[in-house]
């Protein structure tokens, strides 16, 4: 009865302020609005101490704002807590004695210019969790959520009539809640830069520099901008980023929808955007700027950033608009490497070279530092191993051959012209890699059409890296370079002499094995009297000793690098 009478009376003083109607006002039908409210979870700004909580919200005619209050009793009174947090923020402010004449909010550090206040000739309306209360003499306890309104701000609902008194109101507050900051904050995270020094990749040409840094939600990346002209914008310099990096984009005209960025070269499995219903963020040398149209000058830093990834620091008023967070980006900022090239292939149509026989064809590439090369290789079996496959180009063409020991060593290239030997770079290692996948090595099983590349990572551009348990980092490495077909080697003349390579051989005539000395290492090749291959051999410097004894009494020709000797096998 008591709770009651304290309504009743409340909306007696209500109506005082109102004219009485002789016919019910026109009002929104119920359930077209929703009231409006805020969870505990995303208060930024409380006052007092204690495991329970309420929050209290404001409703000015064009601006909703809300704190959250701790307390340790079981429970608390409205006016306890609107003098806690008005004696807490100086922005907020309430006046009335016995009852709540209007409550007051100004920050003019926010860029407000003038006072949040009931609108002229309305009253205070007030409800816990949604339901008219007692006002400031409302108790409330853990969980309440208080809500102070102005009726101008509302969207009548319902009416019903007092006699005597006239027509009173039942209000909806639709409009959505800002959850203020607390003007004291000092733990705000630093926020996050790059140097010039420190970029990668760099677009266009000029003596003055910009950095421009995009923050996602969990990922920052930048990239360098070069330029003459005193000044440049922003819409230039992502214009001339966007057509320079394939991986760089965005949409919107006159202002950005959203800014892309995908790498699949790189193990990307999605395309970097905002997250949905968000917005982007701007600033140039950590102050917000004018966007697309903002004029950036040599040194500057512009960071364009998803409020996901971003630390509330404040909040700024916009008269017309509202209130908006400040936000700073902590998140450090990783430096762009250059767009990855594509990976060099070459197509078996295209293959000029072709050992062995059968229907069944894969494609042999090298890739040395500087050089790439191609054979073709055909078998009739399903698969081929690639050992099998290397070591029947290498006894086909005198100009490859191979240097074994368990493992391959090196894979060596040499033919008349050449100032030296293709061999693999000092320190370095092979990589191989099937259709593109790293793969086995010499133990890798091929099958018709198949790619079969290996290269030294000296020839290539690192993609990435991984970490092995006890092994340490790996690079992981795109190979560009164009792949030149070997041509089908000249057959040997029979009477060719060369003296390029001192080589000496004995006895010869030959009866089994013969020595041969030689200045240099090299490769060697030996041919019959009709310029076919018969063997292939490493030779090392000094003396080599060769095994003739299952040959055929004829006569034989050694080619050492161009230098050719005649044997006479008995």
């Amino acid at each position: 009865m008591k709770k009651f009478f304290t309504n009743l009376m409340f909306l007696a003083l209500i109506g005082m302020a109102m004219p009485a109607m002789a016919q019910s006002p026109s009002v929104a039908k119920d359930g077209d609005t929703v009231e409006a409210t805020i969870d505990a979870s995303q208060i930024l700004y409380w006052v007092g101490e204690g495991d329970n909580e309420v929050i209290l919200a404001v409703n000015w005619a064009e601006t909703a704002l809300a704190w959250g209050y701790r307390f340790s009793e079981s429970s608390v009174s409205v006016a306890t807590v609107m003098t806690a947090i008005a004696a807490d923020d100086p922005r907020l402010s309430f006046s009335g004695s016995g009852y709540l004449d209007d409550i007051l909010f100004f920050d003019a550090a926010a860029g407000m210019t003038d006072t949040l206040r009931i609108t002229p000739g309305n009253y205070w309306e007030s409800t816990r969790n949604g339901v008219m209360d007692a006002g400031m003499g409302q108790q409330l306890q853990d969980g309440d959520f208080e809500k102070w309104s102005d009726p101008a701000a509302g969207i009548a609902v319902d009416s019903f009539y007092y006699e005597g008194w006239g027509w009173i109101y039942t209000n909806v507050y639709t409009m959505p809640i800002f959850a203020i900051t607390d003007p004291d904050t000092t733990n705000i995270p630093d926020e996050s830069s790059l140097a010039a020094a420190d970029i990668r990749f760099w677009v266009g040409e000029g003596s003055n520099e910009v950095v421009l840094a995009v923050n996602w939600a969990d990922t920052a990346l930048a990239w360098g901008y070069r330029f003459d002209e005193p000044t440049v914008t922003v819409e230039n310099v992502l214009a001339a980023i966007a057509a320079a990096d394939p991986r760089f984009s965005y949409s919107g005209s006159g202002f950005i929808n959203d800014i892309y960025f995908f790498d699949a070269k790189r193990g990307m499995t999605d395309t970097l955007h905002i997250t949905p219903g968000n917005y982007w963020g701007s600033s140039r040398n950590g102050l917000m700027d004018a966007g697309m149209s903002q004029t950036l000058v040599d040194g500057d830093f512009e960071k364009w950033a998803d409020p996901a990834a971003g630390a509330i620091s404040g909040c700024s008023y916009f008269a017309g608009y509202g209130w908006f967070y400040n936000y700073a980006y902590p998140m450090a900022v990783t430096p762009v490497a250059a767009p990855l090239p594509d990976e060099a292939t070459i197509d078996a149509s295209e293959i000029l070279y072709w050992v062995g026989e059968g229907s069944h064809q894969v494609v042999m590439a090298v890739n040395w530092a500087d050089t790439a090369l191609a054979w073709g290789y055909r078998f009739a079996d399903d698969s081929v191993t690639v050992e099998t496959m290397m070591n029947a180009i290498a006894a086909a063409d005198p100009r490859l051959s191979l240097r074994v020991s368990g493992y391959l060593d090196d894979i060596l290239y040499y033919e008349e012209g050449m100032a030296d030997t293709l061999r693999v770079a000092e320190g370095s290692y092979w990589s191989s890699t099937r259709n593109g996948y790293g793969d086995m090595g010499m133990a890798q099983y091929l099958v018709d059409g198949d790619f079969e590349k290996w290269a030294v990572p000296a020839a290539g551009v690192v993609a990435d890296s991984v970490y092995y348990e006890g092994w340490g980092w790996s690079y992981i490495y795109i190979y560009p370079m164009a792949i030149t077909p070997v041509t089908v080697p000249a057959p040997v003349a029979i009477d060719a002499v060369a003296s390029t390579v001192e080589l000496n051989c004995w006895p010869n005539p030959v009866v089994d094995r013969v020595t041969v000395t030689i200045s240099h290492e090299s490769s060697a090749q030996l041919f019959d009297q009709a310029g076919r291959l018969v063997a292939a051999y490493t030779l090392h410097q000094g003396e080599n000793t060769l095994d003739l004894s299952s040959l055929h009494t004829s006569v034989y020709l050694l080619r050492v690098g161009n230098t050719v000797q005649k044997l006479i096998k008995r």
